[in-house]
């Protein structure tokens, strides 16, 4: 009876990074990422949870969330240098579901 573990001479499975799923959760949370870097750098002084009040009750939130997509451009190319394409496909994917998003509460004014 041989014992699987360490230094049995199997090998685990690399991770892949090269899948849509990959690159849409990333394309998720890269524009939060964006935007704590949006208010450390602009409103660090204030509380988070007064600044996205702020945001709500003056309506700039919308400009807010489009320059946080921009966090998704970093990401984007990441994934383009490192020639996993099929993630960078789901930070396109995952952009444009928060482009309808934006579009949609620009008309509504939510």
């Amino acid at each position: 009876m041989e014992v699987q573990g360490i230094g049995s001479g199997e090998e685990r499975p690399k991770f892949d990074f090269d899948r849509m799923w990959f690159g849409i959760i990333a394309g998720i949370i890269g524009p939060f990422i964006g935007f704590v870097v949006y208010y450390m750098i602009n409103y660090f002084e204030n509380e988070f949870w007064s600044f996205v009040d702020m945001l709500l009750r003056t309506g700039i939130y919308v400009p807010v969330l489009k320059l946080s997509l921009v966090a998704n451009l970093l990401v984007f190319f990441i994934f383009i240098w490192l020639n996993k394409n099929r993630s960078a496909k789901g930070v396109i994917a995952a952009t444009l579901c928060y482009a309808f998003f934006i579009v949609y509460l620009s008309f509504t004014g939510a």
